[in-house]
């Protein structure tokens, strides 16, 4: 979960990029903020969510999908920041660096999968809202 993803995408070499890994402060700035965010609820990982929902931001990722010609199948986004500012309170300064950016995602690997959960799913009292996914994530591991 969080910045710990940047582990797996190194790591295994997946065909993503956390456009927040070393992004300036100039940049970029948002700590502790609720921001909105979209998700493809036809997708079992996101089952139970609504198709927007708030979330906090505390050392989130932001990935771009690259085209791989290796990989058979792409990476799948299960949820997404907003095209229009995805702020619903507290501060940000630069939100255009995470706009329709994927904060979810499933990759195929392998005979498996990598999920990648780019923000805190289990935060605090934001928990009763995207706890789910944590689960949601353990059960759609073992599923082929």
């Amino acid at each position: 979960m969080n910045a710990s993803c940047n582990l797996a995408v190194e790591h295994f070499g997946l065909p993503v990029r956390n456009v927040l890994k070393k992004v300036k402060r100039s940049e970029f700035v948002c700590t502790g903020s609720i921001l909105r965010m979209e998700f493809d609820v036809s997708h079992p990982l996101a089952y139970g969510m609504p198709k927007e929902a708030a979330t906090i931001f505390d050392n989130n990722c932001a990935f771009d999908v690259m085209r791989s010609f290796v990989a058979k199948k792409e990476p799948k986004s299960i949820s997404k920041y907003p095209e229009e500012n995805p702020l619903m309170s507290g501060w940000i300064y630069g939100d255009k660096v995470i706009r329709q950016k994927a904060a979810i995602l499933d990759i195929p690997y392998g005979k498996g999968k990598i999920i990648l959960l780019g923000f805190p799913v289990q935060f605090r009292a934001q928990a009763y809202g995207t706890f789910k996914l944590l689960f949601n994530s353990i059960l759609y591991a073992g599923v082929e």
